[in-house]
């Protein structure tokens, strides 16, 4: 299979609207007609051909319905050709808030598969790919991704070699927090602490709870980076679209060495960073009690 340089955020996008398959082939399209200096219209004949080079062998069937689902997004097509329209033209149809605030986000070279379940996770890939390290739940991956939290499993046991997943806990006073613990999210269980004052040991009743997962996604075959230049056509379009509903949105970051020293200060925004037991960092984000 070969690799095509894309956009991460119109990789997730592809993947939010479930257009993936039709946007892999205008990604091909786009790179033949950089590469071999063409004309961006195309038969259709052209295009099955060029899609079979590359690997995508539907049948002329699922081809034709790649074709009638890209219609009016990806290209324009008459009876016999089909027109490429712009990453411009593509990324203003389809980018949202969350694409809007990447002023240039750098493009990523994936691996262009067949495999429905293949091909998403490539573009699942690539958009963790582009964040670094991430910590973030899978309630906004589902949103920002349309993948429910099962497919997004499914996705990670397929990219086991290239995406390492780090569980977080936090651990709070069960014995301070007796009457709200009702609210702790699914996943927790709690055990006895020891601790030492003045001289003194004593136990205390502690809970853990799992917060969002930490993603780092790590290069596909090699150590060369995934990271590629991006067209200038491309980062003009990324740097000057500017639409969001919001005025401002952001988490802030605080840091306090016990876990009990938030409570004041914690509001709804707050993603807090706090230590335990001397050196394992645990993330808090948007949950108190």
């Amino acid at each position: 299979m070969s690799d095509i340089a894309s956009h991460p955020e119109l990789n997730r996008l592809a993947l939010k609207h479930n257009l993936d398959a039709c946007y892999v082939v205008w990604l091909v399209l786009r790179s033949e007609t950089a590469s071999r200096n063409l004309s961006s219209h195309f038969t259709r004949n052209e295009v099955y051909a060029i899609a079979l080079t590359n690997g995508l062998s539907w049948t002329r069937r699922q081809f034709n319905r790649i074709v009638e689902a890209g219609n009016g997004i990806f290209w324009g097509i008459d009876a016999n050709h089909i027109f490429l329209r712009s990453f411009k033209r593509v990324y203003e149809l389809l980018a949202d808030d969350e694409a809007a605030r990447i002023p240039s986000a750098r493009f990523v070279k994936i691996t262009i598969h067949k495999s429905a379940a293949k091909r998403r996770a490539e573009l699942y890939w690539s958009w963790l790919y582009s964040k670094g390290e991430i910590t973030i739940s899978r309630e906004l991956k589902a949103e920002l991704t349309g993948c429910s939290p099962d497919q997004q499993r499914d996705y990670e046991k397929l990219l086991a070699s290239r995406l390492i997943i780090k569980t977080n806990y936090c651990h709070i006073d069960a014995d301070l927090y007796v009457e709200q613990l009702e609210n702790l999210p699914t996943y927790s269980y709690s055990f006895l602490q020891e601790r030492f004052v003045d001289n003194t040991i004593s136990y205390v009743n502690t809970i853990a709870y799992q917060l969002p997962n930490t993603y780092i996604a790590r290069e596909s075959s090699s150590d060369a980076s995934s990271f590629v230049f991006a067209p200038k056509r491309a980062l003009s379009v990324s740097r000057t679209l500017h639409r969001h509903t919001l005025a401002c949105d952001y988490n802030e970051r605080c840091f306090y060495l016990f876990y009990d020293q938030w409570e004041q200060s914690m509001n709804e925004n707050a993603y807090i960073r706090t230590y335990y037991q001397g050196k394992k960092r645990i993330w808090r984000s948007g949950h108190f009690f």
